[in-house]
């Protein structure tokens, strides 16, 4: 199989027949930057047995070991705990290294409930509940994409952080994030050089 793409805890193949094909970090073996699966795949379309992805050669610009060797659920507590910055630097922290801005996206229909329930709330100067809630939901999901591309580039941080709120016609919603990921200085060296 080929490979194709990745995300935070999956590796993405594609077979001869153009078939495409998720892997869990869990079910392959990364060794001298060639992807081994554990146990052979045999191709639902082509029939056609597996061992390796080939074209694999690393994670954006992580190092491989740094991200392969993690357990999945190591991964997403890093992912998570990526500092999200509006502010243009980091107090006490020196920046080694700025990527091109990166930006995340979401595009959120909002449904003839909430679209009803939000009308009677305007009638009524109350908050609409539903609204928030999903614009809340959004905006953690849009929040989680983005900090996974600034891990997938390596990125200790992202400053210069915006999000904005746009409307689209008359029941959609989208949220964008945008900012620049940037590798920072370890605190060990700054302090004892």
């Amino acid at each position: 199989m080929k490979f194709d793409s990745y995300n935070e805890m999956s590796i993405f193949a594609r077979c001869d027949c153009n078939a495409l094909r998720r892997f869990d970090l869990s079910d392959v073996e990364i060794i001298d930057d060639k992807v081994i699966l554990k146990e052979e795949y045999v191709c639902n379309k082509c029939n056609k047995c597996h061992t390796e992805v080939y074209g694999y050669s690393r994670l954006g610009q992580l190092d491989t070991k740094q991200t392969i060797n993690k357990k999945p659920e190591e991964i997403k507590r890093d992912i998570e705990l990526l500092l999200v910055l509006s502010c243009g630097s980091i107090e006490g922290r020196k920046i080694l290294e700025y990527n091109d801005i990166i930006t995340s996206e979401i595009v959120l229909g909002t449904g003839i409930f909430s679209d009803v329930s939000s009308k009677v709330s305007d009638v009524f100067g109350k908050r609409a509940h539903l609204y928030e809630d999903k614009l809340v939901r959004a905006k953690d999901s849009a929040l989680y994409n983005f900090k996974v591309k600034a891990y997938n580039l390596g990125a200790d941080a992202v400053i210069s952080t915006k999000i904005d709120y746009e409307t689209i016609g008359d029941n959609m919603l989208m949220i964008i994030i945008s900012g620049t990921p940037v590798k920072l200085e370890n605190i060990i060296e700054q302090e004892y050089g």
